[in-house]
């Protein structure tokens, strides 16, 4: 499950190719097969299609493995709904994985209601 906030600099409608630029927060909480879990917090910066998470990871211990954390790099590409992107875990060594999502985006006023209100409050001089 991923969880992600961005904001565009650039409106879509004005600039869809690679000058749509865009910013963003992501959560994302992975499990493999129930015993164990992966957590990123990570910032992102993309123009149209692509991007880069930077940020910060943990990888919970089981069986032979130990836990692990460390500097997040996840460099994406995204088509619609469609995301594909290798995850790097830099640590005293460095873990790959490989991930394939779908993101739903969703309008601001179901994420952030307070920003609906902000916007349409009148402003006065």
């Amino acid at each position: 499950m991923e969880i992600s906030a961005g904001y565009y600099l650039t409106p879509l409608s004005l600039a869809p190719d690679f000058r749509s630029v865009h910013l963003g927060l992501v959560y994302r909480g992975q499990s493999y097969k129930s015993e164990f879990g992966r957590r990123t917090i990570a910032a992102q910066l993309g123009a149209g299609y692509v991007g880069v998470e930077a940020g910060w990871a943990w990888r919970d211990g089981v069986g032979v493995s130990e836990p692990a954390q460390g500097v997040h790099i996840s460099p994406y590409v995204s088509l619609g709904v469609l995301y594909l992107g290798p995850q790097i875990l830099l640590r005293g060594n460095v873990e790959y994985s490989f991930n394939v999502g779908l993101k739903f985006p969703l309008p601001h006023v179901l994420l952030l209601p307070f920003l609906t209100l902000l916007s349409a409050t009148p402003r006065c001089c």
